[in-house]
């Protein structure tokens, strides 16, 4: 099959292309033809998402948007595989050159601010339909920023996108909550629920069983803003002291705007809580990071926004870590209660709720000990060959004759 592959960056800058660097050549193994479609190709500093010569690249900053769109033309692609660009009126077009698979690895075209989320009076999943009440909704619960320009710009932005994503043949998400999120959106049974590849480490599993003293030890890893929830796990500190009867320690791992305020507040409750210590590493590398996985009990993902997915969770599970994690998003396709790990209720998302979670896992090491075989355990299942079958099963529905019966698929 010709797969023209839709993205806006051609080098690795974020999540998308890393996810693309794996998946580019495991599709040409499976034996398609692939041409990469991008926007842009900076910063110049950074690796090509595919250096393959037998790939072509063609980018629409240096070529223009009609010579850009003649050139996927004259290639004649079986299938459009888009994973979203800046330019919303290009994605539109791409998309209507051959039968479009859509891929929706966020909330585009389903919320103005993008991140699903009121932010006022607390932070909380939203789970609206997009329309024109959320006109009203956007600045009283603050779901992005304050000015009205601002806001009725993304919303016709937002509209604009939502109507281009509704002509696609078939769509890709990767968890239940992306698929119920754009079925609410008419999508209906062109959602095909495909979940990410998350490949083992080269290193070993974690540390072992947990003993009945010494300090229990926690790894956050992510990016520190306020939706991550760094603060609330931050608060949960010391009931998961108190809980325990064990010290408490605790590492956060990325940076982001609020780590200073978290480091401020690690060291409040550092200080007023004895048996309790937090370290701050900054970003880290794969090794440093399956090391500080591996010297860790749990991993805790107390993020409050909606997750697409959340594959960290599954990287750790590959050493054997089990995790801990609201309930929001995606997370429960992947953590489900007491195989490997614990939730903790999202109604709303509290500090002793992600306590009483954490409490759980650690409360009894013969079940702490089936918890790092069920992590172990779900992380195998999350493979490139599943996730690339369902990639080719979306793409055979998308090949068939407009208006032909489709269904819902989990892979």
């Amino acid at each position: 099959m010709k797969i023209a592959m839709v993205s806006a960056n051609a080098r690795v800058v974020g999540g998308i292309e890393t996810y693309l660097r794996t998946v580019v050549p495991a599709l040409r193994a499976r034996g398609h033809r692939l041409a990469m479609f991008h926007e842009t190709a900076d910063p110049a500093d950074r690796p090509w998402l595919s250096e393959d010569p037998e790939i072509p690249r063609f980018c629409s900053e240096t070529l223009g948007a009609e010579s850009w769109l003649a050139r996927m033309r004259e290639w004649a692609p079986d299938i459009v595989f888009n994973h979203g660009l800046v330019d919303i009126r290009l994605e539109g077009r791409a998309g209507q050159i051959a039968p479009e698979v859509y891929f929706a690895h966020a909330y585009w075209g389903t919320c103005i601010g993008g991140a699903k989320v009121h932010r006022w009076p607390e932070p909380a999943p939203c789970s609206r339909r997009f329309g024109a009440a959320c006109l009203a909704l956007y600045l009283p619960r603050r779901c992005g920023g304050l000015s009205p320009a601002t806001l009725w710009r993304e919303y016709r932005n937002t509209a604009e996108r939502l109507t281009a994503i509704r002509r696609c043949r078939a769509m890709v998400v990767t968890s239940a909550h992306m698929a119920e999120e754009y079925r609410r959106h008419g999508l209906g049974d062109r959602v095909r629920i495909v979940h990410l590849p998350v490949l083992p480490p080269l290193s070993g599993a974690g540390d072992g069983p947990l003993s009945s003293s010494g300090a229990v030890r926690l790894l956050f890893m992510g990016r520190m803003q306020s939706l991550k929830g760094g603060r609330l796990l931050l608060d949960a500190l010391p009931m998961v002291r108190s809980g325990s009867g064990r010290p408490v320690d605790l590492c956060m791992a990325g940076d982001g705007p609020d780590r200073i305020r978290w480091s401020r507040r690690a060291e409040e409750i550092t200080r007023r809580h004895e048996g309790i210590r937090c370290t701050f590493t900054g970003w880290v590398e794969p090794m440093e990071r399956d090391r500080l996985l591996r010297d860790s009990h749990l991993l805790v993902v107390p993020s409050i926004w909606p997750e697409p997915f959340g594959q960290v969770g599954l990287e750790a599970g590959h050493l054997g870590v089990p995790s801990v994690a609201f309930r929001v998003g995606g997370i429960p396709d992947w953590l489900h209660e007491g195989v490997n790990g614990h939730l903790a209720p999202a109604d709303p998302p509290t500090a002793s709720g992600l306590a009483a979670a954490i409490g759980r896992c650690l409360s009894d090491p013969v079940a702490y000990a089936g918890l790092r075989m069920g992590a172990r355990r779900m992380a195998g299942l999350f493979t490139l060959d599943r996730h690339l079958a369902g990639l080719e099963a979306s793409f055979a529905a998308a090949s068939r004759p407009h208006g032909s019966k489709q269904d819902t698929k989990r892979v």
